[in-house]
């Protein structure tokens, strides 16, 4: 709880998912300094009105984004498949 951490959180894990699967970002920003939970330059800042993460899918073929959070741990992780 607390200031940061949150929905960033959310949208960095969304990003190195997405970024990894080989799609094409569109728009994102990363924070003005280091934070803790990814590697410095792997983050995706987004705030309700401000800066936001969006890509897009360059390929022939469709995807799917599937996530998966465990409670009990805080654990997020997101899969990107395809063909």
């Amino acid at each position: 709880m607390g200031i940061g951490g949150g929905i960033c959180q959310t949208s960095s894990t969304l990003f190195n998912a997405v970024d990894k699967a080989g799609l094409e970002m569109i728009e994102r920003i990363t924070h003005s300094r280091d934070i803790g939970y990814v590697a410095p330059g792997r983050d995706a800042t987004v705030s309700w009105g401000g800066p936001d993460f969006r890509f897009k899918n360059p390929h022939s073929y469709p995807i799917l984004i599937k996530s998966e959070v465990n409670v009990n741990s805080g654990e997020l992780v997101v899969r990107v498949h395809s063909h």
